[in-house]
């Protein structure tokens, strides 16, 4: 009796019929990322007159004074990818000599702290971070005989928004700090 059971219960799913529900399932899924990502990189096109400003010259690039030649490999935060993506193609183009290779660590997360690692490991030639070198790290490099010039290029900045029908008259640095940590 138990087995007519398990039997009728098993002819209700045909194998045929969920590998076909699967690949339908896998398709569907395969089109919604593919549309997400050409509508991201649609908005993103350089269209936008104020984003076109904010292209550096290619002639600034091919004004630069003593370029080094050689394949240069760099790493680092991921604050700068979306400026990357923007520039790199712009340098290569105008400075043919000065070959750039973006590496990003096997087993690390990406960012300054592993970029910074790589660079102390003599895996990268230079590396782009979103803060200062830490005590530790300049030691370590000096350890090894390194000497590391932080060049700053840009300040970074937060703003806050605070929906208006919240009864808060205003956000204390303390509770922005505890909001960032994922106190409150």
């Amino acid at each position: 009796m138990e087995k007519h059971r398990t039997e009728r219960v098993n002819s209700r799913f045909n194998p045929n019929i969920l590998s076909l529900f699967a690949f339908l399932a896998l398709v569907w899924s395969l089109g919604l990322v593919g549309s997400g990502v050409w509508s991201f990189l649609k908005q993103s096109q350089l269209s936008s007159p104020f984003v076109a400003q904010l292209l550096p010259d290619r002639q600034r690039f091919a004004q630069v004074q003593n370029v080094p030649t050689g394949l240069f490999s760099y790493g680092g935060s991921t604050a700068w990818a979306s400026i990357r993506l923007m520039v790199d193609p712009i340098i290569q183009a105008e400075r043919r000599e000065f070959s750039l290779r973006y590496l990003q660590p096997k087993y690390d997360p990406v960012g300054s702290s592993s970029g910074i690692e790589m660079l102390q490991d003599g895996r990268l030639s230079f590396v782009q971070t979103s803060r200062p070198l830490l005590d530790e790290e300049r030691r370590l490099a000096e350890s090894k005989g390194l000497k590391l010039d932080q060049i700053p290029v840009a300040i970074d900045g937060v703003a806050i928004a605070v929906n208006p029908n919240l009864d808060l008259p205003g956000l204390t640095l303390d509770q922005l700090r505890s909001i960032y940590r994922g106190e409150v």
